[in-house]
């Protein structure tokens, strides 16, 4: 399993890696794909490309220290997809269900209170 910063930088080589061709990247270019609020340090990318280059999931032509040659493996391009799920939102299907049918019975008491009401006034 990936940690969230190898996450976010495999993400963004596989959008800029088109059919598994090389491509150069710079360490500012890598943290402009990290949200602001997170303030990665730039050896945390460094250390997050070896991790990615170790496990697999890129490969590495060079790194100066500056920037970097990477291109996704198959096992990277895939591992894309598994990402997009986890963060694809679940619902319960028995809450829903008990949802509906309190919504139900809501509305069919809200219409019952509706029809006395106008019944009594229409009597008059």
């Amino acid at each position: 399993m990936l940690e969230n910063n190898a996450k976010i930088i495999l993400n963004y080589i596989n959008s800029n890696c088109l059919n598994g061709k090389f491509v150069v990247l710079t360490i500012e270019e890598i943290l402009s794909a990290f949200p602001m609020h997170l303030n990665v340090q730039k050896e945390t990318v460094k250390n997050a490309i070896t991790s990615l280059f170790q496990s697999g999931f890129i490969r590495l032509k060079y790194d100066d220290g500056f920037s970097f040659c990477v291109s996704s493996t198959e096992k990277g391009l895939n591992y894309k997809d598994e990402f997009i799920k986890e963060s694809t939102p679940t619902f319960n299907k028995l809450e829903l269900l008990g949802w509906c049918v309190f919504c139900s019975f809501l509305g069919a008491f809200l219409g019952a209170i509706i029809a006395v009401f106008l019944s009594t006034i229409w009597r008059v």
